[in-house]
């Protein structure tokens, strides 16, 4: 990390005091945000390093974090804000904190959070130049902050524009404060004082009215004038230069008044300002690389050489220069008390490279080409490849992204840097870095961009191609990029072409790398699960997980156990499902690794609660898979969203159906191949039946049934058929139907044969064909029983509950299950949409696994009605841990709720 960016820099001795806004910021004390809003030049810093100095005397821990453009990434922005508070306050226990949370931003938010509120001291969080900050995964996590802020913690935010963030909502409920460009805007007295304290100047009445009017207290403006006229503002020729001025805009006015200013530096001093001008910190040693010469060597190793000087200025070392330049207050910010890290105000810095472009053109490109080696000899990757791409030195910048940049960031979860990078090089010539195109294919994979891969792995393809068959492209690189292609050409449903490609990987795979031999694997499994082949599947897989256990590797472990629960699920073993899944889980740990599969793994347990009509174990699982997937890829997996509209209308929520339909979460599934669009836009159709909103519904089956590819739509047809039910439209359900059923059953998908035999029975229901309605549920009842299947029935709505009454009436084998049954599926007999479903709980002599002392500690915190907030702050855990145990306990007590689990646990004897 850059230490500098996590202090406030320095209160300087030739700063003007500003009571005046002090005093307007001290207002704000009690709001949980304080916006410092602005253009650039008005001072905004340095009323928040004042701002935070008063704080600090008034007894607040002061966190700071200047932010820059490569904090775009939420894994970077994750670990600099925590940084930011183990600077400030070393008593926080932070690692520990950092342990437990790994990557996960929204946890480390959470838990810090915690750690915050629990202290006796107050606390004061800046993020300047907050306006840097693009990404909208960041802006959430802000809002996060802000709104579980404790009352000693209060966040203060510098920007040039205001953020995407609820101000509006804040401002009505009286926690937001504003310091706007009229409130740091310089009073006629404070001009006054300005000049007075830096020039000795008394400036007349007559003179500050002309300044308080041309400069409208814009302290940029201010401190170049006063750099600009040395002398007394009352001579004519200062007054000329301020009608010269005229009514310009400030940006115009500033760079008339930088060339004033610049002139009249010496030239050794011209040269070091526009050499340095290219980098945003400064440091003596990375000075002195922008000032070497073409051959390495400062100009005055080439004097002691005997080659003579090239520019005088370089005989003095950075150090002295950064000196003389910070105490004459060009426009130098001191970054760090303790150590010589500066940066120039931003408005001069970018004077300063229009200056040099102007005088020295192409010179840019190789100050920025010097920044780069240094960068990278010191090991800041991310700065290295971006001075590299500004330079336009990009084979520079591709191998240092091949060879330093991806390994580190990848590992870390930085995709968005990697991605931000790859849009910098030009098309044409990405091809000549195949091994680049690589990486940039599988930061886009990792991301969901299943066209943008697609793009990259076709250059890499070419790259690979035109290479020389002796250069260094491995067979594991051709594999690699085969597999991969694989995985994508799958993903849009082109299962033909995806074997092809996996066919042609064969021959390139090492036997002795585990890694790509599972990576086939796991790639030809899902070819043949989304062809619906459920044994070549599961064959395949096998190999994959044996490849997994010798590996050790816990990214292939989540991949098998997720991809084999995902065919366990359509197999209708949910069972298999579960224990594959809590398997993994035990295996792990209560603080799960930031690994993208693990959230799915957690969507395959979430599955299994739904079957089991368990919903709020489902939710609650769900909504942990998709924080791990923010954890390690910064969004949500777009597999998440589908589960979590079928659970919220089972639960007959249509307050949040109708957010999560408007959130338009599952709109990412399309950048994730047609294979996701597909369940999407299924799940989307199922959430408006829900809803009522029957041509919503039918106007989204259509466009899935519409959809291109090779791969199993048993779900989506499910889907469809019960829009058409609702449409009284059974016959053309049953067209659907019909050849659906008999292939779930020659197939062996009995999860899919399930729901279709419970929809076709209520098919044959509505069409009157009564024998053949009671005969589908009971083929659906056999082949569900052994497995605890509960809400599909519930799906079914009165006409499956009537049917089910008559069956019990009928007597027979299956009658305590169907006893079960009716009892969950009362309420949706009565059609009574404000009720939830009845619990399908195991019967009271059924096996409980057995607990861990933590999750008796949750439970019986549970049972006196603590919260979860009361039980993280009890237990000192994260309100994440306790979701995660509180999942636990509902699994093994077969509980749908906390009421539910208490009734379990004191009927067990276990309260």
């Amino acid at each position: 990390m850059l230490v500098s960016k996590l202090r406030p820099p320095p209160w300087r001795t030739h700063w003007v005091p500003r009571p005046r806004v002090l005093d307007r910021a001290a207002q704000a004390v009690g709001a949980r945000l304080l916006l410092c809003a602005a253009p650039a030049g008005f001072g905004k810093t340095t009323a928040l390093i004042g701002w935070a100095e008063r704080r600090r005397a008034e007894g607040a821990v002061v966190a700071w974090y200047t932010l820059d453009s490569v904090d775009n990434d939420l894994a970077r922005f994750g670990a600099y804000l925590l940084g930011a508070f183990a600077q400030a306050d070393t008593a926080l226990p932070l690692a520990d904190l950092q342990r437990r949370a790994g990557a996960d931003v929204e946890q480390l938010l959470v838990g810090l959070l915690n750690l915050l509120g629990a202290a006796d001291r107050p606390y004061v969080f800046v993020l300047d130049d907050y306006h840097l900050i693009r990404t909208p995964t960041i802006h959430q996590i802000v809002t996060m902050l802000i709104e579980r802020l404790p009352d000693n913690v209060q966040l203060v935010i510098g920007t040039r524009a205001d953020p995407p963030l609820p101000l509006a909502r804040l401002r009505v409920r009286g926690q937001l404060a504003e310091l706007r460009a009229a409130d740091l805007q310089f009073a006629p007295a404070e001009i006054a004082a300005f000049f007075l304290h830096r020039t000795g100047l008394r400036l007349s009445a007559d003179v500050l009215v002309r300044l308080d009017a041309w400069t409208e207290g814009w302290a940029a403006g201010l401190q170049l004038l006063a750099l600009a006229l040395p002398h007394t503002l009352a001579e004519p020729a200062a007054m000329g230069l301020l009608s010269t001025l005229g009514t310009g805009s400030q940006r115009h006015i500033f760079a008339f008044l930088a060339d004033e200013v610049l002139a009249q530096q010496t030239p050794e001093v011209q040269a070091f300002l526009l050499a340095t001008s290219v980098v945003d910190d400064l440091t003596p040693e990375l000075c002195d690389a922008l000032r070497k010469d073409e051959g390495g060597r400062m100009k005055d190793e080439a004097l002691a050489a005997g080659i003579g000087i090239v520019d005088p200025f370089i005989l003095h070392p950075s150090s002295l220069f950064l000196e003389q330049l910070e105490q004459a207050n060009l426009f130098l910010v001191r970054l760090d008390e303790a150590r010589p890290w500066y940066r120039y105000h931003h408005l001069f810095r970018d004077f300063l490279r229009r200056h040099l472009d102007a005088d020295q053109p192409g010179q840019r490109a190789r100050l920025h080409r010097r920044a780069a080696s240094w960068y990278a000899a010191a090991g800041e990757i991310a700065q290295a490849v971006q001075h590299a791409l500004e330079g336009g030195d990009q084979s520079y910048a591709a191998d240092l992204i091949v060879q330093i940049a991806w390994p580190q960031l990848s590992a870390r979860g930085e995709i968005t840097i990697i991605l931000g990078w790859a849009d910098r090089f030009v098309t044409e010539r990405l091809a000549e870095w195949p091994r680049l195109c690589l990486y940039f294919g599988r930061a886009a994979f990792l991301a969901q961009q299943i066209a943008r891969a697609g793009h990259y792995f076709s250059l890499a393809e070419q790259g690979i191609a035109r290479a020389a068959p002796d250069n260094l492209l491995t067979d594991a690189m051709r594999a690699s990029l085969l597999i991969y292609r694989a995985s994508i050409t799958a993903l849009n449903g082109e299962l033909g072409d995806a074997t092809a490609w996996l066919e042609a990987a064969e021959p390139h795979l090492p036997p002795d790398s585990r890694t790509l031999c599972a990576a086939h694997a796991a790639a030809l499994g899902a070819c043949h699960y989304m062809r619906g082949d459920l044994p070549a599947a599961y064959a395949t897989l096998a190999r994959m997980d044996e490849a997994a256990n010798h590996a050790n590797h816990a990214y292939l472990a989540a991949a098998t156990v997720q991809l084999l629960a995902l065919v366990d699920l359509a197999a209708g073993k949910l069972a298999q499902a579960d224990q594959r899944c809590t398997t993994l889980l035990a295996r792990l740990g209560a603080e799960l690794p930031a690994i993208p599969d693990i959230g799915l793994v957690l969507a395959r347990l979430s599955a299994v609660a739904y079957q089991r009509g368990r919903m709020e174990q489902a939710e609650l699982l769900l909504l942990q898979g998709a924080q791990l997937g923010r954890r390690s890829l910064g969004f949500a997996d777009p597999q998440i969203w589908p589960w979590l509209v079928r659970v919220k209308a089972a639960q007959r929520d249509q307050a949040s159906l109708r957010a999560l339909l408007a959130e338009d979460a599952g709109a990412s599934a399309t950048d994730s191949g047609v294979v996701s669009t597909s369940l999407a836009m299924a799940a989307r159709a199922e959430g408006l039946l829900a809803l009522g909103a029957l041509d919503d519904a039918w106007h989204w089956a259509q466009r899935c049934e519409q959809l291109p590819g090779e791969h199993l739509r048993e779900i989506e047809r499910i889907v469809i058929a019960r829009v058409l039910l609702a449409q009284h439209r059974p016959a053309q359900a049953i067209q659907r139907l019909d050849p659906l059923v008999a292939a779930a059953a020659t197939g062996d998908r009995a999860g899919h044969l399930i729901a279709g035999l419970v929809t076709q029975a209520q098919a044959f229901h509505d069409l009157g064909r009564l024998p053949e309605a009671l005969a589908a549920l009971g083929r659906a009842l056999t082949l569900a029983a052994p497995e605890g299947y509960v809400q599909v029935f519930l799906d079914g709505g009165p006409v499956v509950a009537t049917l089910l009454q008559r069956m019990k009436d009928e007597g027979g084998r299956m009658q305590p299950y169907i006893i079960q049954l009716l009892s969950a599926c009362a309420p949706t007999a009565l059609s009574a949409p404000d009720l939830h479903p009845a619990p399908f709980i195991p019967h009271p002599s059924a096996s409980v696994e057995p607990f861990t002392e933590r999750e008796l500690d949750v439970l019986r915190l549970l049972a006196h009605g603590a919260t979860n907030q009361d039980i993280a702050t009890a237990l000192v855990v994260t309100i994440g841990t306790v979701k995660t145990h509180l999942s636990h306990i509902l699994g093994k007590l077969g509980a749908r709720n906390r009421t539910e689990a208490v009734a379990r646990a004191r009927a067990l004897g276990m309260l």
